[in-house]
């Protein structure tokens, strides 16, 4: 507030104290007290703080109310409430990425490992023909590619195949 009513230039190590700015600043004096500097202003030089409302205008500086214990408890407390909150945050969102990073692993872990049996199934069923004298198609007619997973982006996986209908599902090759 030096500053602002001072100008910019305003250095308050080398000034002395300006009484009605504390008086502004604390609210007045509490207990017949300033809020700061109580020994080193000059009281009867500084007007009250009936005086100083008096004579402000809009333009000058406001006169604030003096912070209570309880105010910088309460500031300190809510500091303290929006760490944690970012806090969790910041953990609920590593932990999002972890789960989709692992269920990205399981999904290919299994797409592997079905790949694997669909290979193994059509070699028993070439070796079968074979063994009767017929021939089978080549497995990409067999067994077509897997398609990607569709999802909309508030949407699992899971709950994107529930909607499916499978009616015309098959799992037999058209040509059987």
């Amino acid at each position: 507030m030096a500053r602002e009513v001072h100008g910019p230039d305003f250095d308050s190590s080398s000034e002395d104290i300006d009484g009605e700015i504390v008086m502004r600043v604390g609210g007045g004096k509490k207990h017949g007290r300033y809020w700061i500097g109580d020994g080193v202003i000059n009281t009867a030089s500084t007007a009250t703080l009936s005086q100083i409302q008096a004579r402000s205008t809009d333009s000058s500086p406001a006169i604030r109310l003096r912070p209570t214990i309880g105010q910088f408890q309460m500031e300190a407390l809510q500091a303290q409430v929006e760490a944690a909150r970012k806090q969790q945050e910041e953990m609920a969102a590593r932990m999002e990425q972890m789960v989709q990073r692992r269920l990205e692993a399981e999904r290919q872990r299994m797409e592997e490992e079905n790949r694997m049996r669909m290979d193994q199934m059509f070699q028993y069923m070439q070796n079968f023909a074979s063994s009767m004298g017929q021939s089978l198609p080549p497995p990409s007619m067999l067994f077509p590619p897997p398609q990607p997973p569709t999802t909309t982006p508030n949407q699992s996986a899971a709950s994107n195949n529930e909607d499916q209908d499978l009616s015309q599902w098959s799992p037999w090759p058209p040509w059987i």
